[in-house]
């Protein structure tokens, strides 16, 4: 039996029991400037007005395009964590309280994890494959023996170059 540890994270979406890390597209992020700079020109434009209601359905637009950017993502990512393994474990983390931290807020909400456990537990379910949501307290544990896998990699791969 196959299974892994999933940590999320914001530098990094996810980083697997093995190793494996998988990159933060930072949807919103990379949206962000043209949302900003239509967002602008909506606050200019006069209320009521025809080019006012196109501009809002421009910006509703986009971000939809967001949200579904992110929603394929996730779809690829749980997909594929369901297919390869047979255990998947997460950290049961407290979003909420996260969330209230105003430096990280727009971050967190970016990579929308609950989404995200969501997905990977139906698919892991419908494939016949156990998730389970862990304290995140015990994916501590499960981080400092990455770290130590990391160190020995890091030392192999230094002692072929030699």
């Amino acid at each position: 039996m196959i299974g892994t540890g999933v940590e999320v994270g914001i530098a990094s979406f996810a980083i697997l029991s093995n190793g494996e890390e998988i990159e933060n597209p930072r949807h919103l992020e990379t949206a962000l400037e043209n949302l900003q700079r239509q967002q602008r020109r909506l606050s200019r434009k006069k209320k009521g007005s025809k080019r006012r209601a196109r501009l809002r359905i421009k910006i509703a637009k986009a971000h939809l395009k967001v949200s579904r950017c992110r929603k394929d993502f996730h779809h690829k990512v749980s997909r594929d964590l369901a297919r390869r393994f047979d255990a998947i474990t997460v950290e049961d983390l407290n979003k909420r309280g996260m969330v209230k931290n105003r430096r990280l807020a727009r971050a967190i909400s970016d990579v929308a994890w609950g989404r995200f456990f969501t997905m990977t537990k139906g698919k892991a379910e419908n494939a016949g494959r156990t998730f389970e949501r862990v304290d995140p307290r015990f994916m501590r544990l499960l981080k400092t023996s990455l770290a130590h896998m990391k160190d020995q990699r890091v030392l192999a791969s230094n002692w072929r170059r030699g």
